[in-house]
């Protein structure tokens, strides 16, 4: 999911003109290395300032934050019985233990 702050202007021809303010990566079977490499660094290029990736199998959570170097570092890395509170979404809580019984997209 791509997220954007409000009043922002969105890019006029999708993501290869700007980036989103937050991307957030569900973790699928079969998709751990494309979204922590691939989908990471395209993100960085265009400059994305949070990348959070979530694995609800394992229930984990990371913040990725785009430093300066245009990289990212771990901001925080959650996991299990922990509460995810980000300071830029205030009164969002996201009680890790809770990942697992998230439906199915197919459902």
């Amino acid at each position: 999911a791509a997220l954007y702050r409000r009043g922002r202007r969105l890019p006029p021809r999708g993501l290869d003109t700007g980036g989103p303010d937050l991307a957030v990566e569900v973790i699928s079977p079969g998709s751990g290395r494309y979204d922590r490499v691939e989908k990471m660094h395209w993100y960085a290029s265009i400059g994305v300032p949070e990348y959070w990736i979530v694995d609800a199998e394992r229930h984990t959570l990371e913040r990725l934050v785009l430093g300066e170097a245009g990289t990212y570092a771990v901001a925080e890395a959650l996991a299990e019985d922990s509460v995810f509170r980000p300071a830029c979404f205030a009164g969002l809580e996201i009680p890790l233990a809770e990942l697992g019984s998230l439906p199915d997209v197919g459902e």
